[in-house]
């Protein structure tokens, strides 16, 4: 592919810094640019087509350094505009928090391993993901909590009572 997608990067991943000021110019150029990015992958043959609104319901949410993401069921990025509200809202919708930095709708969860830390994705997610996701931060973001070349992602130790309590609901 043409990023690093399947490194091994075993690094924790770190609270993202809350952006001191909300820039919505910033944040359209930014959505711009993955727009962009789409426009290319499209013409050289990758579309990336949503077959129903429900490809466009989002899954994820992931928080890097300077921009905060949703990813559609598609497996696009999208950039979204955060006053510091959403990650506590994120709870309430069922979205499961793996760290500081990414969440995911426990509907898109195909298992959950407390004892190894880890939860396996859809595997139609993950193939979208790979396919679709433009923004290197967040490729970088995702990767970091990657097992390896595999759907399986690790879950932060400091989220392990959260995410049994919301698994056991």
């Amino acid at each position: 592919m043409m990023f690093n997608f399947f490194k091994n990067n075993n690094k924790k991943n770190k609270p993202t810094p809350r952006k001191e000021n909300l820039d919505r110019e910033a944040i359209q150029k930014r959505g711009m640019e993955l727009a962009e990015v789409s426009k290319k992958r499209h013409a050289a043959g990758l579309p990336q087509q949503a077959k129903s609104q429900e490809d466009l319901s989002a899954v994820m949410y992931v928080f890097t350094d300077q921009w905060d993401y949703t990813i559609m069921k598609i497996g696009v990025d999208v950039p979204v505009l955060d006053d510091g509200s959403l990650r506590p809202s994120l709870r309430k919708k069922g979205f499961l928090p793996l760290n500081e930095s990414v969440y995911i709708l426990v509907s898109q969860i195909r298992s959950v391993d407390l004892e190894a830390l880890q939860i396996e994705i859809d595997p139609e997610l993950d193939r979208s993901m790979r396919r679709n996701l433009r923004g290197d931060d967040v490729i970088e973001k995702l990767q970091r909590c990657r097992k390896e070349d595999s759907p399986i992602f690790y879950i932060d130790e400091a989220f392990v009572d959260e995410v049994r309590a919301i698994i056991e609901r």
